[in-house]
């Protein structure tokens, strides 16, 4: 075995660059199987809350440390299914949310 160094090039990389994730993301207590964004697979069930990283409340205050985030729906106010109260915190506080993605629809994948 040669004991040469391997140099990294960084034009050898495949991988897709980062990009910045939501600001407030899709957090609900439960989950289920069903059709989404990328397919199937885990779908949120019941009302859908706004919910940062890092964070372990909702923004409406609700404790929300074991619930499920969904990284790829970004969370957008007023729309339907989705927590009046959160929506309300957001348009208060002047913080925008999860982007100008459709609710249901993917965000910025990380």
């Amino acid at each position: 075995m040669d004991s040469a160094v391997y140099r990294f090039d960084e034009s050898e990389c495949r991988c897709s660059r980062a990009r910045v994730p939501a600001r407030w993301l899709v957090a609900t207590p439960h989950r289920r199987l069903g059709i989404g964004p990328s397919g199937f697979g885990w779908t949120p069930y019941g009302l859908r809350h706004a919910r940062q990283m890092g964070s372990n409340r909702t923004a409406c205050g609700l404790p929300a440390v074991s619930w499920v985030i969904f990284h790829e729906l970004a969370f957008v106010p007023g729309a339907n299914g989705t927590c009046r109260e959160c929506a309300s915190v957001i348009a208060e506080t002047g913080q925008a949310p999860g982007g100008s993605r459709g609710f249901g629809q993917k965000s910025a994948p990380l």
